[in-house]
């Protein structure tokens, strides 16, 4: 027995979202990026954790 075809709009839509904020460069992703690049892993992680 199949699920209704309306229930899966919803996963689908999560996981169109989750795809496009994953691999998208946002703000807070090119920040944490440029702060490991110049100060090292260790001066990333509160940024990190921070966000």
């Amino acid at each position: 027995m199949l699920p209704e075809p309306g229930s899966f709009a919803p996963w689908i839509a999560l996981v169109v979202f989750a795809f496009t904020t994953t691999i998208t460069p946002g703000p807070n992703n090119l920040m944490l990026t440029v702060t490991g690049a110049q100060f090292g892993l260790r001066a990333a992680v509160p940024a990190i954790a921070g966000i």
